[in-house]
């Protein structure tokens, strides 16, 4: 270990220790020439010291200083010293993946969108020929002011078709995540590294490695014998297909494996959003129950009034009775369902259900008041969660070349960001649909640059619905969840507005009554390639982090609120069937009616998460608004009115389509509805 204040190269100063392992030391330390902290490695002296090993060691430095890239620790300088090979690297401040494992702020969303993350980052370290050897949760470094993540330690990283740093018979990695052709005696290639990363989010997710075995024997048989393991046997709550990905990525041979990290984790985005509870689709209909009797006369049911297009119609009309039959049961079925993929989050929307047919006209028996019309309403929508699968800073296709690292602090108002010192104040540009107040820009030159700023409101989106016109619906749904400068904030990728030259990324801010947006912006082509770190460094005096994840508490809530109205729902047509007077008519009416009303009740108490109160307090009133429309159809049964019982049922058709349209803008925040 180093002395505190020990000079390495003659330019790096030695301010503490971060941490060691088998092939040196990382400290702390001060770039003095340019005045900035970074992580210094320094090799041990036993590798320092190998002709051979040095070579490669700086071949493969300058392999890994080409890879720039959002979410790969960046390398600044690389040498021989007195002290033996380093490499100056940006140090992160933040824990390690492994000292995340096992705690509850690694949910499943989280880790979905961290190791994301991290497969952009392996695939594009393979596209240029490095091998990692050595991916593992400690290798994973958190920003956690941004929730950001990155690839670390190359230490032991070869390069494609070339020898590596360890001599003949030697293990490279770490037994727990090793792929078994290691073991046999093969070359690591990129399928060596994808086992390992599907090893890493088992760990993730479970909070054990997959084979916790006692020796190094038992691991190494168990890498090449036994069956993968399944993540379901730990959190049997998720979906059984994250087992499948999990068998997959951890195949015994590599071909069967993924061919790349962002598909093994496109394929777990797509499982874990498309694998939420279905929801039960209510099919009522009701036919007139039998007349009492002494009635004279029956008119039949007619047609059924014709579907809204893109329904789907289940009708059980029965045949004139000429007697006394009981009336069918309530089905209930479930519908088909549809999905739309949005970005990195599936909105899985369930086909509507046409109203039944209209009451039959059933003569008015001499000095009796008994006819009894049917009721009909549309199917109620269960809740699931679909946590944002993106939500990663990610970083643009092409490799990035940065020139300079060297950063200053410019402030305006409320706003701030860490720029580039060749970056000065400059005019913000003219964005069709974006004017941003109290705002903040700054550029390399008139080419790009970042603009920030303020909107009023804009829920859900939190973009003025000009600026959405402007970039179009498909853009909007490319949406990611990210967190700069420690806020939550919804990322619009390469979005081109209408009337601009240019393409930009997006950021938007919720913050209550406003939103605070920043804009890294091209003038006639992509953004300045530095311009998303400008971003991530955005601070605002005073704002305020709303999480903008799904809640899954709160999805719960809902949706046991629904499966409750439901139950009570069908009870109560089921009684409107049977009913053979328009009293007991009205009186099950009634009982519906309640049923919206213990709805309405419960959902108030629900306690929705902040970015969500908007949508929350329109289901709400819509649940209350469709209760007072079957109070009113109660009001009609048991007045005998044909014209206020028309009036009454076509409200409650009216009102129940907006309840379920109000429970479907949910989708526009992450659930799945």
């Amino acid at each position: 270990m180093l002395e505190r204040g020990t000079i390495v190269a003659g330019d790096f100063r030695v301010d503490g220790v971060v941490g060691d392992g088998g092939m040196g030391v990382v400290y702390e330390a001060t770039q003095l020439s340019l005045d900035r902290t970074v992580a210094l490695k320094l090799v041990s002296t036993a590798f320092s010291q190998d002709a051979g090993f040095r070579e490669r060691f700086r071949r493969e430095g300058r392999l890994q200083a080409t890879l720039e890239h959002a979410h790969v620790i960046d390398v600044y300088a690389a040498g021989q010293s007195d002290q033996g090979l380093y490499l100056a690297m940006r140090l992160v401040r933040g824990p390690s993946l492994a000292a995340l494992i096992g705690k509850p702020a690694l949910t499943v969303e989280r880790t979905q969108r961290l190791l994301t993350q991290i497969a952009s980052a392996l695939d594009a370290a393979h596209d240029v020929g490095l091998i990692h050897r050595d991916l593992k949760p400690h290798n994973i470094l958190i920003d956690e002011r941004r929730d950001h993540s990155y690839l670390a330690d190359f230490g032991v990283t070869k390069a494609r078709g070339t020898a590596g740093l360890t001599q003949v018979g030697q293990l490279v990695g770490t037994l727990a995540y090793m792929a078994p052709e290691q073991f046999r005696g093969y070359e690591a290639t990129e399928r060596s590294d994808i086992y390992s990363f599907g090893a890493v989010l088992f760990e993730s997710i479970v909070g054990t490695v997959p084979y916790a075995m006692p020796t190094e024997a038992s691991i190494i048989n168990a890498h090449l014998s036994e069956a993968v393991p399944k993540i379901t046997d730990h959190r049997p709550e998720l979906p059984s297909g994250v087992d499948d990905v999990i068998a997959r990525a951890m195949a015994k041979e590599p071909e069967d494996r993924y061919a790349t990290a962002t598909a093994m984790m496109e394929e777990l985005a797509a499982t874990l959003a498309a694998e939420a509870p279905a929801s039960r689709t209510l099919v009522s209909d009701v036919p007139e129950p039998p007349p009492p009797a002494d009635a004279t006369r029956v008119v039949p049911a007619p047609d059924p009034p014709p579907a809204e297009p893109g329904t789907r119609v289940t009708t059980d009309v029965p045949a004139p009775p000429t007697a006394v039959t009981p009336a069918p049961a309530t089905e209930l079925r479930t519908a088909e369902t549809t999905a739309a993929p949005v970005e990195a989050t599936t909105i899985s929307k369930r086909e509507a259900v046409a109203p039944p047919p209209a009451p039959p006209r059933a003569a008015r028996p001499a000095g009796r008041s008994r006819w009894i019309w049917a009721i009909g309403a549309a199917a109620i929508l269960g809740l699931a969660v679909a946590g944002f699968v993106g939500g990663s800073h990610s970083a643009p296709d092409k490799q990035r070349t940065v020139v300079d690292r060297s950063q200053r602090n410019v402030k305006t108002g409320a706003l701030g960001v860490a720029a580039p010192v060749s970056w000065k104040q400059a005019s913000a540009p003219s964005i069709p649909g974006l004017r941003l107040g109290n705002g903040l820009s700054v550029a390399p030159s008139e080419a790009g640059g970042l603009t920030a700023g303020n909107v009023r409101r804009a829920w859900p989106t939190f973009l003025p619905a000009s600026f959405r016109k402007a970039i179009g619906a498909a853009a909007v749904k490319r949406r990611q969840l990210v967190k700069i400068g420690g806020l939550s904030a919804y990322r619009y990728p390469n979005v081109a507005p209408k009337g601009y030259a240019g393409s930009m990324t997006v950021y938007a801010i919720p913050q209550g009554k406003s939103e605070w947006i920043a804009a890294c912006w091209g003038a006639s082509g992509a953004p300045p390639e530095q311009c998303e770190d400008v971003a991530a460094s955005l601070s605002v005096d005073g704002a305020k982090d709303y999480d903008l994840a799904p809640s899954a508490a709160y999805a719960s809530k809902i949706r046991g609120a629904v499966a409750a109205l439901e139950g009570a729902r069908k009870g109560g047509l089921a009684a409107v069937s049977k009913a053979s007077t328009q009293k007991a008519q009205s009186t099950a009416v009634r009982q519906v009616a309640a049923a919206y009303a213990a709805f309405a009740k419960r959902l108030a108490a629900a306690g929705p998460p902040p970015y969500a109160s908007p949508a929350h307090a329109r289901i709400v009133s819509a649940a209350r608004s469709t209760q007072r429309a079957y109070a009113a159809l109660a009001g009609a049964a048991a007045a005998g009115s044909r014209g206020r019982y028309d009036a009454a049922r076509a409200l409650v058709r009216k009102r129940e389509a907006q309840l379920r349209a109000t429970l479907a803008g949910l989708a526009q925040l992450g659930y799945q509805v």
